[in-house]
């Protein structure tokens, strides 16, 4: 074998053993992803099962202070006149924007839920609650 060859096979053998890395860096990188995926899908089941512990402890709390009627009705969603602005909280959680204003003496807010971008590209809400003095008074469908 020439001197040529030799340089010839050298590369062609390094440039092999060169894939071979490559590839078994690839395979390595793909196993720790699928490991990392796996262990976040079970932090985020082992989280979701917390939350829905915590809900349940929640809403046996409102019932003993409410009643089981009003936290049925908290723990579906259902709002009412006269709702208490913390068990507005649980029902629906915080709201997307809220205004306040006071007028002789009465604190108005009002409270938006289910925001969305139109086609112009501002931002609109689908729902709009009204609260005086800390107290459901009102809310309508703004779509």
């Amino acid at each position: 074998m020439s001197n040529g060859e030799l340089i010839f096979y050298g590369g062609l053998l390094s440039c092999s053993i060169y894939l071979v890395y490559i590839i078994a860096m690839q395979i390595s990188k793909s196993y720790s992803r699928k490991n990392a995926i796996k262990l976040a899908q079970q932090d985020y089941e082992l989280g979701k099962s917390d939350q829905v512990a915590t809900k349940r402890k929640l809403i046996d709390s409102i019932a003993n202070i409410y009643g089981q009627e009003k936290a049925q009705k908290v723990n579906v969603g259902t709002i009412w006149i006269g709702m208490p602005m913390s068990l507005l909280m649980v029902a629906l959680g915080k709201a997307n924007d809220i205004k306040e204003s006071v007028y002789k003496g009465i604190t108005t807010e009002k409270w938006y839920y289910g925001e969305y971008q139109t086609r112009l590209g501002t931002y609109k809400y689908k729902l709009e609650i009204t609260l005086e003095n800390d107290e459901v008074v009102g809310w309508k469908d703004l779509v």
